[in-house]
């Protein structure tokens, strides 16, 4: 079992450029069809990254370089004894939107979970961290964890 990388131009591929990123897709994939992503699963993907970080509120100005590295999940039965083929992807956040950096073919075993991490940066991180606490008023009855929860809030 070998792995396949698709070697991707430095600034990656547009997802709205559909065909672009069919071919590498396919490039990946070559005959299999089970547990591969297709052009539609990747938009789908950045969809769900932008949503997550609709909801921790982080302005557009600040998502540049942050990173989704997906994994689907592995086939459902544990009586599938062997690996099975599977595409991972890697999208970026650039200045017009979400680009396909990278894919390769990967193995996943029998119930495998799916892979989903988004990585972003120790001040893209502690700005999240500010903005969830941002609303909360915090007791003075609270014990030492007071002036920590206050260090975050205020940056």
């Amino acid at each position: 079992m070998r792995n396949v990388t698709r070697t991707i131009r430095s600034g990656g591929i547009n997802l709205e450029d559909k065909l672009a990123v069919y071919g590498a897709l396919s490039a990946v994939n070559g005959r299999a069809h089970k547990f591969t992503l297709t052009a539609t699963d990747v938009t789908a993907i950045a969809a769900r990254a932008t949503k997550r970080l609709d909801r921790a509120g982080l302005p557009l100005a600040m998502r540049k370089g942050i990173t989704v590295s997906y994994t689907p999940p592995g086939p459902a039965a544990r009586a599938y004894g062997n690996m099975a083929a599977a595409t991972k992807i890697t999208l970026e956040y650039k200045a017009t939107g979400w680009r396909l950096m990278a894919a390769e073919r990967v193995y996943v075993g029998p119930c495998q979970k799916e892979q989903f991490h988004l990585q972003v940066t120790g001040a893209v991180a502690a700005e999240i961290s500010r903005r969830a606490v941002v609303d909360l008023h915090i007791s003075e009855k609270s014990a030492p964890c007071v002036a920590a929860a206050k260090e975050v809030a205020n940056g």
